[in-house]
């Protein structure tokens, strides 16, 4: 399968649902991995059983505001609960092969201002409530790093 551009990322914030560029299908609340690593089999980069229920598939060359980005998307029991979000911008610095702390606000602040423009609402304190799930955007204390993504509450509308 040849190679399409890296595409732009979307997320309706009516549903949740996931979109690269023009590419006809969606990433969905509570999509099969069977049907992510089928019909997103250009973007797949890798991936990882935990062996007790979750597994994670990675996408990459998607573009986010049109600059690199990357999802991690996490699995229980086969269907799709989480996504995490990832970004390099043109300032990164990295110690010892780690963000400094001083890229991952960089980060933090892109991924948040970025997330708040695709839904449409304001992550006053990094986080935002939907009736299909939540999106956040905050620094990691424990992981010393940026965490921002969405998770998709089953049952849900847009679920």
């Amino acid at each position: 399968m040849p190679r399409p551009p890296d595409p732009s990322l979307t997320i309706d914030p009516e549903t949740g649902h996931v979109r690269l560029g023009d590419h006809p299908a969606a990433i969905t609340p509570a999509m099969s991995i069977g049907a992510l690593r089928e019909r997103f089999a250009a973007w797949v980069s890798g991936g990882r059983d935990i062996g007790n229920g979750y597994e994670w598939v990675s996408l990459s060359r998607v573009r986010l505001a049109d600059r690199p980005a990357g999802m991690s998307l996490c699995f229980f029991e086969g269907r799709l609960t989480m996504l995490t979000l990832g970004v390099t911008l043109p300032d990164d610095e990295e110690e010892e092969g780690w963000p400094t702390e001083g890229t991952s606000l960089r980060h933090v602040a892109f991924l948040k201002r970025n997330l708040e423009r695709l839904l449409g609402r304001s992550m006053t304190n990094g986080s935002v409530q939907f009736g299909w799930g939540a999106a956040w955007a905050n620094f990691d204390h424990k992981g010393f790093m940026a965490s921002a993504g969405v998770h998709y509450e089953p049952g849900r509308r847009g679920s």
